[in-house]
C-alpha cells in the first residue's frame, strides 16, 4: 500500500521563496564554505611548521645562550661571588681584630703613661714650688721688707745722710747680693728646671711615647697599610682578570663566534620565511580571487542574468498587473457602488430626513407656543 502524506499541501508561493533560497545557498553558502574548509586544510600544517620552527629556535637559543649563562652563573659568578663575600669577612674580621688586639691596647698603654707622666710632672712642680720657690720667696720679701724698714728709719734718722747710706749700705749690698747670690741661684734655678725637669720630661715623652708610636707606625702599622693595600691591590687584579678570563672574553667569543653568526642565520631565515608566506599569502589571495570569481562572483552574475533578473522581473510584472487588476476591481466593485449609494440614496434619504426634522421642529415651537400663550 502506497504511504498516505500528511503533510499539508505547499503552496505556490512556498514553493516560490524556496527555489531561489536552495539557488543562492548552492551557488554563495557551498562555495563560501568549501573555501574556508580549504583555508583550514591548508593553515593547519602551515601552523604546525610554524610553531615546530619556534620550538627549535627556542631550544637553540636556550642551548647556545640561555644554558651557557646559568651555568656560568650557578658554577662561576655564584662561587665567585660567595669567595669575594668570604674575603671581605676576613678582612673586616682581622682589621676588627688588629684594632681591639693591637690598637686599642696600645692606645689604652700610651693614655696611662701621659697620664703618669702628668701625674709625676705635677707632683714635681707642686714639690719645687712648695719646698723651694715658696720658701725662697718668703726669706726675699722678708729680706725687701726689712731693708725697707731699715731704709725708712734711717731716713728719719739721718736725711743728709740718705744718699750715701743708700749708696753705701744699700745699693752696693744689693748689687754684690744681685751679683753673688740672686744670679747665682737663678742661673742654678734655671739648670735645675733644664736638667731636672724639662730635660727629663723630654727623653721621657721621647722615649716612652714618640719613640714606640715610631716604632709601632714604622715596623707596624706601615707594613701591615702597605700589606693591605697590595692584598686589596692584588685581590682587585685578581678578580678584574678572573672576571675577564671567565666572563668577559667567553661572553665575547660566544659573542662574535655564535650569538652573531646565528643572528646573521636567524635574520636570513627569517626573511627567507617571510618572504616565503609572503608569496604563500599572495598565492592564497589569488587563489582565493579566482575561487570567489569562478565559484562566487560568476555564479552570482549568471545566476542574476539567468535566473533572478527574469523571475523577479517576471515576479515585478504579475505583480503590477495584479495591482493594476486590484485596483480596477476595487473601483469597479466597491468604489463605483459606494458612490452611486452615496449619491442616489444617501443623499436623498438624508435631505428628507432634513426636511422631516424641520417640520417636527416647527411643529412643536408652535404647539409650544399655542400651549404656553
Amino acid at each position: 500500500m502506497e504511504q498516505q502524506d500528511d503533510r499539508p499541501a505547499e503552496g505556490c508561493l512556498v514553493a516560490f521563496v524556496r527555489i531561489p533560497a536552495r539557488i543562492i545557498a548552492f551557488t554563495v553558502v557551498v562555495p563560501l564554505r568549501f573555501c574556508w574548509e580549504l583555508l583550514v586544510l591548508v593553515w593547519r600544517p602551515v601552523g604546525a611548521a610554524l610553531d615546530w620552527l619556534g620550538r627549535l629556535i627556542g631550544r637553540i637559543c636556550y642551548g647556545l645562550v640561555g644554558w651557557p649563562l646559568l651555568m656560568a652563573y650557578r658554577h662561576l659568578l655564584t662561587p665567585l661571588g660567595h669567595a669575594s663575600y668570604r674575603a671581605g669577612r676576613m678582612l673586616l674580621a682581622l682589621l676588627g681584630w688588629s684594632w681591639r688586639s693591637v690598637l686599642a691596647p696600645l692606645g689604652r698603654a700610651l693614655a696611662t703613661a701621659l697620664r703618669a707622666t702628668g701625674r709625676g710632672l705635677a707632683l714635681a712642680a707642686e714639690w719645687l714650688y712648695g719646698n723651694l720657690l715658696a720658701p725662697l720667696g718668703r726669706g726675699l720679701a722678708l729680706a725687701v721688707r726689712a731693708v725697707g724698714r731699715g731704709l725708712e728709719l734711717a731716713a728719719a734718722g739721718l736725711g743728709q745722710a740718705v744718699g750715701w747710706v743708700l749708696g753705701v749700705l744699700v745699693l752696693l749690698p744689693l748689687v754684690w747680693c744681685h751679683r753673688k747670690v740672686l744670679n747665682p741661684f737663678g742661673r742654678g734655678l734655671l739648670w735645675l728646671a733644664r736638667n731636672g725637669v724639662v730635660l727629663p720630661l723630654a727623653w721621657l715623652v721621647e722615649w716612652v711615647v714618640l719613640a714606640p708610636l715610631g716604632w709601632l707606625w714604622q715596623r707596624v702599622l706601615t707594613p701591615a697599610g702597605r700589606g693591605l693595600v697590595l692584598a686589596v691591590r692584588w685581590l682587585g687584579r685578581a678578580l678584574v682578570q678572573l672576571v675577564r678570563w671567565l666572563v668577559v672574553l667567553p661572553l665575547e667569543w660566544v659573542w662574535r663566534s655564535v650569538l652573531t653568526p646565528l643572528g646573521r642565520a636567524l635574520v636570513a631565515g627569517a626573511a627567507a620565511l617571510g618572504r616565503g608566506l609572503l608569496r604563500l599569502a599572495v598565492l592564497l589571495v589569488r587563489g582565493l580571487g579566482w575561487l570567489l570569481w569562478h565559484l562566487v562572483v560568476r555564479p552570482l552574475g549568471w545566476l542574476w542574468r539567468t535566473v533572478l533578473y527574469p523571475v523577479l522581473r517576471t515576479v515585478g510584472q504579475l505583480l503590477g498587473r495584479a495591482w493594476h487588476l486590484g485596483g480596477r476591481l476595487w473601483r469597479f466593485l466597491v468604489a463605483r457602488p459606494c458612490r452611486w449609494l452615496r449619491r442616489e440614496v444617501w443623499w436623498p434619504v438624508k435631505d428628507e430626513l432634513r426636511r422631516a426634522w424641520a417640520s417636527v421642529r416647527v411643529a412643536a415651537r408652535e404647539a409650544r407656543r399655542a400651549l404656553v400663550g
